[in-house]
């Protein structure tokens, strides 16, 4: 576990080092410097989430729903009525596992867009709303926020590039084909019934 944990962590700083190459590459117009922020602990990760809750905004996120759920089961339904209040619309990326639809099943809100892809499992989260962007790692709970209008305009085009390669899952439709079929279902049989007693 800590080979695993220093090797995740390795490779974040080797990404923030190349981000720094490149920020210094940056004409500075401004005195503002990118805001980069590290919370630890389950209260930590809440704190991160709540700094994303930006009104009338669209969120993206790679999702582990399952560990989510795991980690913070009570928070993540008060959070979904919050993001759905705040007008926040949400496109969520996760992988295309069963305990992954079993939870958006339970998701009916018509702000939130799933899509599955055939990838592996993993437990963090990967976040990009307004300018912020965060990473959080549900097995060893922590998340860091980097708050930086143009890291957050890349991190959006790449996932929009990633998204071609998801199914979205439409939840309503398939419910509603679902529940046409059971519809259907007891008029075929009284048809058939009035037919051969005819």
């Amino acid at each position: 576990m800590a080979e695993t944990s220093l090797a995740k962590w390795n490779s974040l700083v080797a990404v923030s080092r190349e981000l720094l190459v490149e920020f210094k590459k940056e004409p500075r117009e401004t005195s503002s410097k990118p805001a980069v922020q590290l919370f630890e602990g389950t209260e930590g990760i809440k704190t991160a989430y709540e700094m994303l809750l930006i009104p009338k905004e669209l969120s993206h996120s790679y999702s582990a729903l399952g560990a989510m759920q795991e980690a913070l089961p009570d928070f993540f339904q008060d959070y979904r009525k919050r993001q759905t209040a705040k007008g926040i619309r949400v496109r969520v990326i996760v992988p295309d596992m069963s305990r992954n639809r079993e939870i958006i099943a339970t998701d009916t809100r018509d702000t939130c867009e799933y899509f599955l892809v055939p990838s592996g499992d993993y437990a963090s989260d990967f976040l990009i709303s307004g300018n912020k962007v965060a990473f959080i790692s549900f097995d060893e709970p922590s998340a860091l926020l980097i708050e930086n209008t143009g890291f957050a305009a890349l991190q959006k085009t790449l996932f929009d590039a990633f998204l071609t390669n998801a199914r979205r899952w439409n939840v309503k439709s398939e419910t509603k084909e679902k529940s046409k079929g059971y519809r259907k279902q007891p008029a075929l049989i009284k048809a058939t019934k009035r037919f051969f007693s005819a």
